[in-house]
């Protein structure tokens, strides 16, 4: 039977419906190996145990495999390589069109930022590219050349995903989003070059494959390095049918008798040859497309500005320890020099403007704590004061966000929670761990019997569900690990909980060899299923700390990330703070502005849409000569303040014209 691990609920209800066990499926397996030699480990076994069976990626430790069938996943969990198995993480798509148009137009944020000033001065983008990372574009094609430059381009690279080198479908609730924000890119940056990037929410490896080509990297990535061999195979085989069919086709009509061997005989070539015409016109078809696709993806190279709108809360390793957080701190960085005449010939290091989290109140983080030793968490400690009808630290009650907007509540029936906890704790590496994680966590889901106290007593609760599965090692260095766990759960109507457990695998009976680590525990919930997205969000009620991180890859040091908050004033954030649980002196998000905007008279709101706009003053910024990735200190911006450009920088710069 497969290993069931944390974050399985969907995958075992799809294994458990005969519509669906036989489908394609696209998982993640959790990875045994160094990742230096995963790729070609990986690629071998997939090859010799699982049919039609294709690797998309491999990030790190984590390997998506697309499945031909979704039973084949009990094969591949038989594999040594594979220490488990779980759905492809899912990111936050932080732009949302169509909302109440109740925010700043464009104009008046372009007023406010100053932003207004630097156009008058002629630096409106020009010369600079600038790639929009979004995971739905819908209309944005219709309006090239019209309200979006005419040299503004689409790349779908959700067509890597596809056997047939052909876009997915797009999501359900996304339409416009993604299109919204290239419209504030075009308004805050008028003479930049657009490129709208689409990728799928369920694919972060494909943010890794933006960077990538960005800085000019010429690598095909592993899906399409899996697509190259295929279709090697498959002209393999074409040339065999076509030497075959041309040999038969020629003995056939060497008789051209009436009789009807013969007239059966030519009528046969001659359908088994239209048949392989199709094929081959079907095959030479995946192939312009492949080469469009990767021409494509090539061109991104030496683009100045990349604004992705998606975040991840989990599902990667956080406090920038992920593949593209790393990336973007080793390689979206100036190199040093000590000759400026030498700098100044370096090429210009992209900017990377990201989006920063808005699961405002969907997220808990804090040190483990646990002072009166009974093994529970507290979400608090003693300086906070517990609400009304709360009574105790131990529990985190969870309450219901309407999509309407309408005021909070019970979870609705039939609702699915998802509850993810990831943490880091340290190892040492010279010693054989007894037990991994040394430090795990159960995470219990509890229902109020009777919040009113009428029949029972109001701190009755009755479990739903725990976690009971071995925590997913995502990531391991040499002095470290980084764990998660989660559970997935349809619930009835009422009031919930969450409880987190927590205790030593292993507690030496001497006190002085008992280990103490500083633990600093990340917890998401949220909605799992789009059906139960659509009804609304679900967030913490009881302790709700704003200092949870920004999201991945947010959280990364060259990353300028962008949280949302009201303008003029921009007290009222709208968006998470900090850098990850485990950094706590980082400055994010780096810069903050209007989470509502509204476009041609249609209001779109989130973080996304802020950044987007955000990157088109990026964009302006470098077309005046800005060459550092670092705008925020370069411009000398207010770091985690409103995006204002300062008099003094706009009073420095020349017109463009000479005056």
């Amino acid at each position: 039977d497969i290993d069931w691990r944390p974050g399985m609920a969907q995958f075992r209800a799809i294994l458990d419906d005969p519509a669906k066990a036989n489908l394609p499926v696209r998982v993640e397996a959790v990875l045994d190996r160094d990742p230096g030699r995963v790729t070609r480990d990986i690629l071998y076994r997939i090859r010799t145990t699982l049919d039609g069976a294709h690797l998309e990626s491999v990030v790190g430790s984590l390997a998506t495999i697309r499945l031909s069938k979704a039973v084949d996943a009990d094969k591949l969990i038989q594999q040594p390589i594979v220490r488990t198995l779980r759905l492809p993480a899912q990111g936050y798509v932080t732009t949302t069109a169509g909302v109440a148009a109740d925010g700043p137009t464009l104009a008046k944020l372009q007023e406010f930022t100053r932003l207004t000033e630097l156009h008058r001065r002629g630096y409106r983008g020009a010369g600079v590219t600038v790639v929009v990372v979004g995971a739905d574009f819908t209309g944005a094609a219709d309006l090239i050349g019209k309200t979006l430059p005419k040299t503004t381009r689409v790349v779908d690279l959700t067509a890597e995903l596809s056997p047939e080198l052909q876009p997915l479908p797009a999501l359900p609730g996304l339409a416009g989003g993604g299109t919204q924000a290239a419209l504030a890119v075009h308004a805050s940056a008028p003479a930049a070059d657009l490129v709208l990037v689409r990728v799928d929410p369920t694919a972060f490896h494909q943010l890794v494959t933006v960077a990538r080509a960005v800085l000019g990297d010429k690598d095909y990535s592993i899906a399409m390095q899996a697509w190259s061999a295929e279709y090697v195979a498959q002209q393999t085989t074409l040339s065999m049918r076509r030497a075959l069919l041309t040999e038969e086709y020629r003995q056939a009509f060497a008789d051209l008798g009436d009789e009807d061997k013969p007239r059966l005989r030519r009528e046969k070539v001659v359908a088994d040859f239209n048949t392989f015409l199709a094929d081959e016109s079907a095959f030479k078809g995946r192939v312009s497309r492949f080469t469009a696709l990767k021409a494509a993806v090539d061109a991104l190279a030496g683009s100045g500005v990349v604004i992705n709108t998606l975040v991840w809360e989990h599902g990667y390793p956080n406090d920038g320890l992920s593949e593209l957080s790393q990336l973007l701190d080793n390689r979206y960085v100036a190199k040093r020099t000590h000759s400026a005449i030498k700098q100044s010939l370096e090429a210009p290091v992209p900017v990377w403007v990201q989006a920063g989290s808005d699961a405002v109140d969907q997220v808990w983080s804090g040190p483990l704590r646990d002072d009166d030793g009974n093994g529970v968490v507290e979400f608090a400690d003693e300086s906070v004061k517990v609400p009304a009808k709360r009574w105790t630290r131990e529990l985190n009650f969870l309450k219901f966000l309407p999509a309407d907007g309408g005021p909070g509540g019970p979870l609705p029936a039939d609702f699915k929670v998802r509850v993810t906890i990831q943490w880091r704790e340290p190892h040492d590496p010279d010693v054989i761990l007894g037990a991994e994680p040394s430090f795990p966590f159960t995470l219990r889901l509890l229902k109020q019997l009777d919040p009113d106290g009428k029949t029972v007593a109001s701190d009755r609760f009755a479990e739903v569900t725990r976690s009971d599965a071995i925590p997913a090692r995502i990531m391991k260095t040499a002095g470290a690990g980084v764990y998660e766990q989660s559970i997935d759960v349809t619930v009835p109507a009422g009031v919930y909980a969450l409880r987190v457990d927590s205790k030593a695998a292993f507690e030496p009976s001497v006190p002085a060899r008992r280990r103490i680590a500083e633990i600093r525990p990340r917890i998401v919930v949220e909605a799992s299923g789009a059906d139960s997205a659509a009804k609304g969000r679900v967030a913490f009620d009881t302790f709700t700390p704003r200092h949870v991180g920004v999201g991945i890859p947010g959280e990364s040091l060259q990353a300028v990330t962008v949280g949302s908050a009201k303008p003029p004033a921009y007290t009222d954030v709208t968006s998470n703070f900090g850098a990850g649980p485990g950094v706590t002196l980082r400055v994010k998000p780096d810069l903050l502005t209007s989470g509502v905007l509204v476009i041609d008279g249609k209001g779109s709101a989130g973080t996304g849409i802020g950044t987007a706009f955000a990157g088109g003053v990026a964009a302006s910024l470098l077309s005046s000569g800005v060459r550092a990735p670092d705008l925020v200190r370069t411009v000398k911006l207010n770091p985690g303040g409103p995006l204002v450009l300062p008099t003094d920088f706009l009073e420095r710069l020349r017109a463009r014209d000479g005056k």
